[in-house]
C-alpha cells in the first residue's frame, strides 16, 4: 500500500514505518538542509548524498558557489555528531547510481532532486529504480506544472523560456518536467501507484512517491 503524506518532511517517519531501515540516497543535496532532516529522523544504517556540487548546464552557480554549498553541506551534516551512518559521493546523478551500485545493497529508497528538466528527471528514475529493493521507495522533489517556472513561483509555467524571463525580473528561470517524467517511465510499468504531498506545504514544491512493488 502507498503511504499517504503531506510533506516532505514526513519522509523518515514513512520510512521507519515501513521497516526501511538499510541504506538510503538522497540525489542532490546542495546544502545538506533536507538531507539533515533525514538523517536526523530517519533509524536507517546509512544515507549517501549524491551531487557533483559543479556547475550545470541551464543554472547559474560558479564554482565558486558550488564549493560553498559543499562546505554548508558538510557543517549541516557534521553538526549531527553520527559519522558512519553517512557519506557524500561529488558525482553526477548517473554517475553516482553506477558508483553506489558497485558497493551498496539493494536500497531502501531514492531521493530525487537534482536537475528538474525531463530528460534529466527520466534519465534519473530510470538509473536508480534497478537499486531500489522491493518494498523500498523511489520519491522525488518539485513535483510541480511543467514548463518554464520563475524561481520562488511554482504555480505559474510559462511555455518558453523567453515568456518567463520577461516575467521573472531579477530572478532566475528554470524548466521543469518532473510530472512528465515519472509519468512517462511509472505510468508504463505494472503495480505503481503515486502518492504526492499537499499544495500546501513545503511551499508549493510538492514530493512524489513510489513504493516499488
Amino acid at each position: 500500500m502507498t503511504p499517504t503524506w503531506h510533506s516532505r518532511d514526513e519522509l523518515p517517519r514513512i520510512l521507519n514505518e515501513l521497516g526501511l531501515l538499510g541504506h538510503g540516497v538522497e540525489v542532490g543535496s546542495q546544502r545538506g538542509l533536507f538531507a539533515r532532516h533525514i538523517r536526523k529522523e530517519w533509524r536507517g544504517e546509512h544515507l549517501t548524498c549524491v551531487d557533483p556540487w559543479a556547475p550545470h548546464d541551464g543554472y547559474a552557480e560558479t564554482k565558486e558557489q558550488h564549493e560553498e554549498c559543499l562546505g554548508e553541506f558538510m557543517r549541516n551534516m557534521g553538526s549531527l555528531g553520527m559519522p558512519g551512518t553517512w557519506s557524500c559521493l561529488r558525482k553526477g546523478s548517473i554517475q553516482g547510481a553506477f558508483d553506489v551500485a558497485r558497493y551498496a545493497k539493494r536500497l531502501d529508497f531514492v531521493y530525487i532532486d537534482a536537475a528538474h528538466d525531463y530528460r534529466s528527471v527520466r534519465a534519473d528514475i530510470m538509473a536508480w529504480l534497478p537499486l531500489v529493493r522491493s518494498g523500498g521507495i523511489l520519491a522525488g522533489h518539485d513535483w510541480i506544472l511543467d514548463g518554464w517556472l520563475v524561481d520562488g513561483n511554482p504555480f505559474v509555467a510559462f511555455a518558453s523560456r523567453e515568456e518567463a524571463l520577461a516575467a521573472a525580473g531579477r530572478s532566475q528561470v528554470h524548466e521543469f518536467g518532473v510530472r512528465a517524467a515519472v509519468a512517462d517511465v511509472l505510468g508504463l510499468l505494472d503495480g505503481y501507484s503515486l502518492s504526492v504531498t499537499s499544495p500546501a506545504k513545503d511551499g508549493g514544491y510538492q514530493s512524489w512517491l513510489v513504493v516499488k512493488p
